[in-house]
Parts: C-alpha cells; sequence; structure tokens
C-alpha cells in the first residue's frame, strides 16, 4: 500500500505537508503506521520505497508534477524543491509501495496529471494479474487515453485515471461542477467493481472443469482497495473504497481527513527540522483548510477524522466540506449513472451529498423572494441597545461595544440604512480570537459576585495584559468569552474590564462552543463535600475533543469534570442545551445528545476539590449516555434489503459538519446547521430527524429562535437570511428571504435578537440591525478598520451607560 496526503486552502510550501511535520510524507515512506497487508492487518514501520511524486498547481492553475523512482528518504533535491522551490494552494504528495506485477518507473509513480486534472492513488484493483481483466478495462478507453495509459505503464492506477477522464466527453481542460465530478469518480469505481465480476465470471464458466476438481477461479488479490483522490484545481475529492470477492467486508485501507480556519506550525520556527503542526480556528466560518491523508501528519489525533468506509469526500471550490457513505449495492450505481451525459449532472434523490452538490453550485436565485424594501415607517425608536461583537485585526483580537442610543429616529423613513458611527467602546483582547460567547448574571441569588475591588491584572495569573480597574457591584452581568488559545477570560459587559481569563483546553487548542447549562434537578448534583448548590454552571467544547463543565465561582472558573469525546467524532464544534441534555454538532456531520445531568452527577461524586487536576477524562464514545441522533432503531436493523431502502437511511444524516446548534424548547425540537446548505429538524423526545429545510446555497453558520412568534432565522454563507415558520402546525416553511445580499457582501456568521431589533453579522465586519416587527433593515454598523467579524452578542444597558466615553483595554 501506498501512503499519499493532499492540500488544499491557502498557498503554502511544499515542506510544511512533505517534509516538516513530525509525521510527514516523507516519515511515512520509511515508517507507515497503518500500512494494509495482504492478509488484512495494519503492520507497523512498513517502507513505501518506490518512488515517490509531488504534484501541484503553477500560477496560472496548470498542474504540474515532480516524480523519481529514489526512495523519498533519500533524495536531497526533494527537500530543496519543498523548502524553496513549491508554494501553491492545493498540493500532493505520494510516496509508492508498487503493486505486485507492476513496474517501478518514473511514469508509473504517482500523482498523475493529464488536462486540468490531479491524481493518485493508494490500493489495488482486485485480480489485476489477470490479463483479461486488464484488457477489458483498457477496451473502454478512447484512442488518447488508451496510449496515455501504456505510454505510463499501464498499472492499475493509471487505468483507474483514464477511466476518469475517459468520460469527460467536452473535454479535460474544460471545467465541470463537482457534483459532475463526484459522478464521474463514482461510476469509475462502478465499472472496475462491474468488468472485474463479468471477466472472472467468463473465467469461471470456462474453466467448469477446474470447478469441478474442487480449484476457484477467484485470484488471490481478491480485494478492491480504491482510496482515489482527484483534482482539477478547485475541487478536490477523495474516496476511501474496499469490497472483497471472497469477503465483502474487508477491510479498507486507511484515509483521514482534517479540516479548520488553518494549518500551522505549532511553534514559530523556520528551521528545515521536523517539528509538529496543529490545526487552528480563527474564522466564523471554520473552514480554510482541508488535508487528506493516509495517516495523520500530525501528532495530535483529535486532529483527524477517519473516512468512513465505503464513503466519499467533496471539498468545493469555495470550502464547502462534504462527505456520505456510498451504497451498499453498489454495482446498482453503475447502471444508474450510465445515463449521465455532459448535459445534466446524475442526482440520485436518496443522497444527500448529490443534492447538496447540486444546490450548493448553483447560482440561480430564482427560489428566493425577491421583495421590495419597505420604509421603515415614522416610529420614533429610543433604545438602550448594545451590540458586542469579537473581531480579529492585526494579529490582535478585539471586542467593539456600540450603544445604539437614540440613534434609530425618524430619518429611517429614508429607504437609504443609516451609517453608524463609531463604536463606543473597542477592547483588545489579546492576540487569540474569540470563538464563542455566552453571559452570565451575577448576584446574590446566583451565588456569584464580582470582587468589590482589586486590579483584574492581579487576579490573571496567566495572560499578560492589564485590564481597567474599578469597583464591580452586584447583579451585574458577565461576557464570558471562548477564546482560539484555549482559555476563557470574564469581562464585565458595563464597565469593558477584565475581570479573569485562565487557560481551559490542552496545548491551548482552541474554544469552539460555550453556553451556559442550568440543569433542571440541581439536587442530584453535589460534590465532595455533599453541596448540591453548584451556583452558576458553563459546558464548553474544545478542539482537544473535550467537553468541561465549570462552576463560576467569585475567584473564576473552577473545573468540576471533564469529558473526552474520542477521537472518532473529529472536533466537536457547537453546543445548545436543554433541561438536562447538552446538544453537541461534530467535525463528521453527526448531530449527539449527551446526558449531562447524569453523568455530571456521577463525576461530580467522584471528583474531590483537592484531586481536580488529577482525575481522569471520561471518555464518552463509549459511553451509552452519548446518543447519536437520527440512528435507526434496533427493530430496522432486523429488516430485510426489501422492507428497509439503505439509501433512504444514508439519508438521514447531514454531509457536511454541524457549525450551529438551536433548541426550541416548548416543542422539543433542535434544528442542526450543516456545512451542506441544509437545516435539520430533530425531535428532541425521540431522537429522530422529523423533517430537513433547503433553500440555502452555502453552509449554514448561523441560527437564532424567535420562540413567541415560532420563527427560526438561518444565515448561510450565500449572503441570504430565511425566516422559517416552526410552529408545530406549520410543516416548517419558509416565510421570507430577507435581502441581506444587498448589504451583506460576505458570509452571514452571527444572528442576534434583542426586544426591538434583529442584527445580523457577515465575517467582513458589516452588522445589518433590522427592525424586529416587521423586518425592514434600519441601520448598518460599518468600521473603519474593516477587521473580520466572528460573532456578535446584544444586550441591556442603562441609558447613562449608552453614553459612556470610549475605553480601551490592552
Amino acid at each position: 500500500m501506498c501512503r499519499m496526503v493532499a492540500y488544499f486552502g491557502p498557498p503554502i510550501r511544499a515542506a510544511d505537508v512533505v517534509t516538516r511535520p513530525s509525521r510527514s510524507i516523507i516519515r511515512q515512506s520509511y515508517d507507515a503506521r497503518e500500512r494494509l497487508c495482504a492478509a488484512g492487518e495494519y503492520v507497523p514501520a512498513s517502507l513505501n520505497g518506490d518512488g515517490y511524486g509531488i504534484g501541484w498547481y503553477s500560477a496560472d492553475g496548470v498542474p504540474c508534477v515532480y516524480k523519481s523512482i529514489r526512495p523519498a528518504w533519500n533524495d536531497a533535491n526533494l527537500h530543496h524543491l519543498a523548502e524553496k522551490g513549491i508554494r501553491s494552494h492545493l498540493l500532493f504528495a505520494h510516496v509508492r509501495a508498487a503493486t505486485a506485477g507492476t513496474s517501478v518507473t518514473e511514469e508509473s509513480c504517482h500523482p498523475f496529471a493529464y488536462g486540468r486534472y490531479l491524481f493518485q492513488h493508494n490500493g489495488a484493483i482486485a485480480g489485476w494479474r489477470n490479463g483479461r481483466i486488464r484488457r477489458a478495462l483498457l477496451d473502454q478507453l478512447s484512442d488518447e487515453l488508451y496510449e496515455y495509459a501504456v505510454r505510463n505503464g499501464a498499472s492499475d492506477s493509471i487505468v483507474a485515471f483514464a477511466l476518469f477522464l475517459n468520460q469527460m466527453k467536452r473535454g479535460t481542460d474544460v471545467q465541470y461542477s463537482a457534483a459532475a465530478l463526484q459522478c464521474m469518480l463514482l461510476r469509475t469505481i462502478a465499472l472496475i467493481l462491474e468488468t472485474t465480476k463479468a471477466c472472472l465470471a467468463m473465467v469461471e464458466s470456462e474453466a467448469s472443469s477446474a470447478a469441478a476438481s474442487g480449484s476457484s477461479s477467484t485470484p488471490q488479490d481478491d480485494v478492491f482497495l480504491l482510496n482515489f483522490v482527484v483534482t482539477d484545481g478547485e475541487t478536490l475529492l477523495a474516496t476511501k473504497y474496499a469490497h472483497g470477492l471472497r469477503n465483502p467486508e474487508a477491510p479498507a485501507a486507511s484515509l483521514y481527513f482534517g479540516a479548520a480556519s488553518a494549518y500551522e506550525p505549532v511553534a514559530s520556527d523556520s528551521s528545515t527540522t521536523a517539528g509538529d503542526y496543529a490545526f487552528a480556528y480563527t474564522a466564523a466560518t471554520r473552514s480554510g483548510v482541508v488535508i487528506v491523508a493516509s495517516e495523520p501528519l500530525t501528532s495530535n489525533p483529535c486532529d483527524w477524522v477517519s473516512l468512513p468506509r465505503n464513503s466519499i469526500l467533496v471539498v468545493t471550490a469555495n470550502q464547502h466540506l462534504l462527505m456520505e457513505r456510498l451504497p451498499e449495492n453498489f454495482s446498482r450505481l453503475s447502471r444508474a449513472v450510465a445515463d449521465w451525459n455532459d448535459n445534466h449532472d446524475w442526482t440520485d434523490e436518496n443522497s444527500s451529498i448529490m443534492m447538496a452538490l447540486r444546490t450548493l453550485s448553483s447560482q440561480d436565485q430564482s427560489d428566493f423572494l425577491m421583495e421590495a424594501k419597505q420604509k421603515s415607517g415614522s416610529a420614533l425608536f429610543e433604545s438602550s441597545e448594545t451590540i458586542i461583537r469579537s473581531r480579529r485585526l492585526e494579529n490582535s483580537s478585539r471586542m467593539v461595544g456600540h450603544g445604539l442610543g437614540n440613534s434609530l429616529t425618524e430619518s429611517n423613513q429614508c429607504n437609504e440604512l443609516i451609517r453608524l458611527g463609531e463604536p463606543d467602546e473597542i477592547i483588545h483582547t489579546g492576540q487569540s480570537q474569540v470563538i464563542c460567547m455566552t453571559d452570565l448574571q451575577t448576584g446574590t441569588e446566583t451565588g456569584l459576585s464580582m470582587p468589590e475591588r482589586g486590579d483584574a491584572s492581579e487576579r490573571n495569573q496567566h495572560r499578560s495584559m492589564s485590564a481597567a480597574s474599578g469597583a464591580a457591584a452586584r447583579g451585574k452581568t458577565l461576557l464570558i468569552c471562548g477564546n482560539g488559545d484555549g482559555s476563557m477570560s470574564a469581562w464585565d459587559r458595563i464597565s469593558g474590564s477584565l475581570w479573569i481569563s485562565c487557560p481551559i483546553s490542552v496545548e491551548g487548542r482552541g474554544i469552539l462552543g460555550l453556553i451556559q447549562w442550568k440543569p433542571n434537578d440541581r439536587s442530584s448534583l453535589r460534590n465532595s463535600d455533599g453541596e448540591c448548590d453548584l451556583g452558576i454552571l458553563t459546558v464548553s467544547s474544545a478542539a482537544d475533543n473535550s467537553l468541561r463543565l465549570h462552576q463560576w465561582t467569585e475567584i473564576g472558573p473552577k473545573l468540576i469534570a471533564e469529558f473526552f469525546c474520542g477521537t472518532e467524532t473529529g472536533h466537536p464544534l457547537c453546543l445548545a442545551a436543554d433541561q438536562g441534555f447538552i446538544y453537541i454538532g461534530f467535525q463528521d456531520c453527526s448531530v449527539r445528545r449527551l446526558d449531562i445531568s447524569k453523568l455530571a452527577s456521577e463525576r461530580i461524586m467522584l471528583t474531590s476539590a483537592a484531586a481536580i487536576q488529577d482525575f481522569q477524562k471520561y471518555e464518552l464514545l463509549r459511553s451509552e449516555l452519548l446518543i447519536r441522533m437520527g440512528n435507526q432503531s434496533r427493530d430496522e436493523d432486523q429488516r430485510s434489503d426489501g422492507e428497509l431502502d439503505r439509501e433512504i437511511k444514508i439519508a438521514r444524516q447531514h454531509s457536511g459538519p454541524i457549525h450551529c446548534l438551536a433548541v426550541h424548547s416548548r416543542t422539543h425540537s433542535l434544528f442542526s446547521g450543516s456545512g451542506d446548505g441544509t437545516i435539520g429538524v430533530w425531535n428532541t423526545r425521540d431522537n429522530t430527524r422529523e423533517t430537513v429545510l433547503r433553500g440555502h446555497r452555502g453552509a449554514v453558520l448561523a441560527l437564532q429562535i424567535d420562540e413567541k412568534a415560532d420563527l427560526l432565522f438561518s444565515g448561510s454563507r450565500d449572503r441570504h437570511i430565511r425566516v422559517w415558520d416552526i410552529s408545530l402546525n406549520t410543516n416548517y416553511v419558509c416565510r421570507r428571504a430577507l435581502m441581506s445580499w444587498e448589504y451583506h457582501r460576505n458570509d452571514i456568521c452571527a444572528l442576534e435578537l434583542s426586544e426591538l431589533f434583529f442584527f445580523s453579522g457577515s465575517i467582513d465586519g458589516v452588522i445589518i440591525v433590522w427592525n424586529r416587527t416587521d423586518l425592514v433593515p434600519l441601520a448598518e454598523l460599518r468600521f473603519a478598520d474593516e477587521a473580520p467579524l466572528s460573532l456578535l452578542r446584544v444586550g441591556r444597558i442603562s441609558s447613562a451607560s449608552s453614553r459612556t466615553d470610549s475605553r480601551r483595554t490592552r
């Protein structure tokens, strides 16, 4: 088995995947840890020394390759090229262990380039040493591609690539949609399976005498291992497929993906020695880099998600990441796609990824309600609303407070939006981006009171920043922020002063989700001293794949329980709470429910205050208290194929990472916004998915519920805001599509409601204020520095506070 890696994101040097990471592709060439051997076992320290290759795209979009039959670990030229010569937004790298019977030549080394495409393969075609199978596959190629395959050694990998190219009726220099490319890749696998099985059937019928003597025509190399990675420079596709002729459930070759806002070295060391890399979160979209690799490139297993067996992953040009399991009866796909041509994309209504690709790639705006902009009326708005947003500028995160005060006046009667002035307050929060926020109310009734005096810097032992000092009265509201460096910080919403900041996650992994949790039965939660009143509790999720339960005291957050989600689900990207349950949206496209009340009560009883730093994490993945939403029941598993459509079971789950969650407590409904552009509606009473809301043409990044009006607001990367009627008797219909694309020029990543207004924020730093009653746009907040926005929070302050002088905290 070979080892390979593909990088898709902002331009980087090839060294960042080829030579520098601790588990770089060069390291894997002589120390592969998950290479699959013929017996179906993973053998450590396997060699991949039959040559290597690098593929990349030049500035004008032309694919380039450099290959050699020398072992990758023994070629100084590779190091020089990786460090200085190659820089691209899309990189392929491959170290080869040649399939038995294939030649070791530069032409046979991966990746392969043809037209605008790069292709690499890890695995083998079953029965490839049988000449009949090889001839049958070559016979399906055009003359030009037949010559190309033969000229490059006619290995199983190059023939598979040629079969993929052979479906491009309009030529290999033409750009095809992501849906069309996925269809071609799936049909390539189906053609290989069908052709091989047909050839073996013919061999068996011709060898009837041998069969009578007890021998079998099934070849020794009887397993299809088809891990393909292909790109046109703008779309990346990868498959993980295995099928055995003797054992259909034969193990698949390993394939992982990692995705986040950035991929960077842990330490800023410019030397060429191997070091560790990590994925980081710095943007609201939480997408920007995707890496597909046979084995993880970094030492942290939490950064990598193993692609499910028999599945496909697609990354579109604008970084929409989608994945889905392939149908079990895959041979049927060959007939289903036979009618595909270059005039339309084949779509399977039971395939959620096909539907997502068709939606995300569409530029047609006809489905949106193009409502005329209305006048806002003559009402005089006297508001004490304030907006707090998290933004990033010049490697320094800031929080900006803006008191609307009396800004929205009778001048709203004109069609032009009011341009609000500079912010009342800018708070410099350090080098790390604020990724998530929640509010905490202090006071005697909550058991949490801020200190009456003292400099915040004296209480902060972990961050070298100062804060405005002053009295903090009881009954104030704290803004709790989860930061990209793995810390949590608490700010006074009125004065803007920092109360405390402390590290939370392991190795500074970013805090991705943060919510306040209010258990129904607080008596079930007791600490080691038998106390049941634990005050204010928050739950946070981090990129180290952990959930942490904190109790907020007068000296800051106190860790009382910690739960590890495992490494199979990817990062826990978002959280929502409802009664005794926490709902978690994961990178592997799943939504899971955690019975945190029961789990926390067990952990708190076991954890003493003295040993809080020493207790072991509780691993959730094997726990019965962590349930995947939408899993079929045991009765469904026992049904026959004729009683249950397996493709419909596949489509029950999202095909993109879960970016946001919202709970409607009165109707017991959970809403999940996904990278596939859909919103899942789940029944929290029986954990089933009731329906899916379609209409967005980009990843859904923000959800906000108005429980009084039974409305759901959704914001997306398509710059649209949709308003859904989610009352129980309406079947979840879209009532309006706000004309947000006229004001937002980038992804809508934040939505907030206040008593009078509705707020929408996009990552380019623009905030639009809407009238909550009739959803008419009123004002625009645009700041001169144009720093990107991560999220926003809205709260009420007094009139006097809204006129407070601007403050800056560094």
